[in-house]
């Protein structure tokens, strides 16, 4: 990717080359007489040893002020899909590089240690960071908009620690306001959180795709009736599930729930400014859809 100097930089090197060149063509103050000059070879390693040493001097100020050709179309995109969000920010690193972008939503993963009795970072057992929520929130600093928090195992027999540590976390890190807490549970205990002022979203089965291949009208009524009242009876606040069961969900699920519901879903859309644009779905601006989660490349992927 391209970087742009600042004009001071440009001004700065531009000085340095003439005064080299002033002081070339009359052999004094940087030069001595007895230094053999005349050679191409003499000339172009001094010319190189100059710059090495002008970008020495001025390393900090030149790097500090590099701005990325694209930022203004990725700050346009941004303002243009508010309800976009960064898929899996796990680490510090992540959240960085987020700020960085300056993205204002966010999705991470956790998972309740019973030994540890602590919320910790990560996706699963094989990518759990190490690191606590507590530990992860002094880093993000209430600078995020929106957190989107998959919790991937509560259950009947840890969610009173669970939703004491996060009501714990909330008076450091003003939790409430801005987080959106899902969980696949379907035990009526979630409903524990929505009565302590948590938002709260299903995360809707997978099964769904099977469901949905094979059409069974009687089935699909079934299931959206029992989801219905498990909703009801957990006061969740919304729904959250893959972008590609948007048209089923919308045609098939919704009109069983209550109207009040919103919506949040993933994708595997990258945010990329070439082809963003002309890849994502018309109904990205349903009003219904509070998050939509994009991936952003990185480094390194996991």
């Amino acid at each position: 990717m391209a970087i742009l100097p600042t004009i001071i930089d440009i001004l700065m090197l531009v000085f340095l080359y003439t005064i080299f060149l002033f002081c070339y063509d009359k052999k004094r103050l940087i030069l001595k007489k007895d230094i053999m000059i005349n050679s191409f070879w003499n000339k172009l390693l001094i010319y190189l040893l100059l710059i090495l040493l002008s970008l020495s001097v001025f390393q900090k100020n030149f790097f500090k002020n590099i701005q990325f050709v694209g930022a203004s179309k990725k700050s346009e995109l941004i303002s243009k899909y508010p309800q976009i969000m960064i898929h899996r920010v796990n680490t510090v690193s992540d959240l960085r590089n987020s700020r960085i972008q300056k993205f204002k939503k966010i999705e991470f993963d956790v998972m309740y240690d019973t030994e540890k009795k602590a919320i910790i970072m990560g996706h699963d057992l094989g990518s759990l960071t190490g690191k606590t929520l507590e530990e992860y929130l002094s880093f993000e600093n209430e600078y995020f908009q929106t957190l989107w928090l998959d919790f991937k195992n509560i259950t009947d027999e840890t969610y009173v620690e669970i939703l004491d540590e996060l009501n714990r976390l909330d008076k450091q890190y003003n939790l409430k306001s801005r987080l959106l807490l899902e969980s696949s549970m379907v035990s009526k205990n979630f409903s524990k959180f929505s009565d302590n002022g948590w938002k709260t979203s299903y995360y809707m089965p997978y099964s769904l795709f099977q469901m949905k291949d094979r059409s069974n009208p009687q089935e699909i009524k079934e299931y959206a009736t029992s989801l219905s009242k498990q909703l009801k009876e957990q006061k969740v606040s919304s729904i959250s599930f893959d972008y590609r069961l948007y048209s089923f969900i919308q045609d098939r699920i919704l009109n069983n729930l209550d109207d009040g519901i919103r919506l949040n879903m993933w994708s595997f859309f990258v945010f990329d400014d070439t082809k963003f644009n002309q890849e994502l779905p018309n109904w990205i601006n349903d009003s219904q859809i509070d998050n939509f989660i994009v991936k952003y490349p990185r480094k390194y992927d996991r």
